[in-house]
């Protein structure tokens, strides 16, 4: 598939995106008030979160102003968004699956993010190569870490929705999809970039491409090195089959087998 029909594709998934999103948010805000029904405690209740308390417990509540705790929120938030912290303290075994899966959503949603900034910032000051040149590496380790993690996730958690009767009642097909989407999605990804993009060459002009509105072809992967550290990149690069020898008597004695790699030297083992 060209990397023009990818750009198209792309562009035509961030379309459906909008659109649904933006119907969704207009049906939602055109339904009645639900009722309030507050889950004690309430993260931004100021002083009174500590021990559970609310705003209601004022007498006259309405009549005075409302003490709200933006930090103490934060400080909820975050760590249940990144760690999951309710599951890993009520329910362990999930956990196991359930936080790779997501903290590899996360990951490879920054690697995203990094490789958009590096083609902004190419394009707006290209005298900071060096700049580009980290951000993609820091794209490339969080990415091939966030594919791991999330192929790992997604297993587990596909194999306990599948093997637990706590959980096979309750799951839809539409979960095993899902699940198996992301397998399916990450893992051809992580085999690319074992195979063919070790230097993240390729999804980088991708997203290049992506931000700068230019439809056109991708790029073969780039030649040398990879971009994540020696003994990383050493570890993901894809075994190769062991390379045949001989001992030319002519430059051509090895006809069919890259004939401009067969050096014109006597005596010396040439690799094909």
């Amino acid at each position: 598939m060209s990397g023009t029909i990818l750009l198209v594709i792309a562009y035509a998934a961030a379309a459906v995106f909008l659109v649904a999103f933006t119907l969704k948010a207009l049906k939602i805000a055109s339904l009645p008030v639900h009722l309030r029904w507050e889950l004690a405690p309430v993260a931004h209740e100021g002083s009174k979160a500590k021990y559970g308390g609310s705003y209601f417990e004022e007498f006259e509540w309405w009549t005075k102003p409302r003490e709200v705790s933006m930090a103490g929120e934060l400080k909820v938030m975050i760590p249940e968004i990144l760690f999951l912290v309710a599951l890993w303290e009520h329910n362990r075994k999930l956990w196991r699956s359930s936080f790779p899966f997501h903290f590899g959503l996360y990951l490879v949603i920054a690697s995203t993010m990094l490789m958009i900034a590096a083609a902004i910032l190419i394009g707006v000051l290209p005298s900071l190569a060096s700049l580009h040149h980290l951000l993609r590496t820091g794209a490339a380790v969080l990415g091939v870490a966030g594919l791991c993690l999330g192929i790992l996730g997604a297993l587990g958690l596909l194999w306990k929705r599948l093997s637990l009767p706590e959980l096979r009642e309750y799951t839809a097909r539409a979960d095993i999809f899902n699940l198996g989407f992301f397998v399916v999605a990450f893992g051809s990804a992580l085999l690319n970039f074992l195979t063919a993009d070790r230097s993240f060459f390729q999804v980088s002009s991708f997203i290049d491409n992506l931000v700068k509105f230019r439809l056109e072809t991708l790029p073969g992967a780039e030649p040398g090195a990879g971009l994540l550290p020696g003994r990383l990149d050493h570890w993901c690069r894809w075994p190769q089959p062991p390379r045949k020898q001989c001992w030319p008597r002519t430059p051509y004695e090895c006809a069919g087998r890259e004939l401009d790699r067969v050096q014109s030297l006597a005596h010396v083992f040439v690799p094909i």
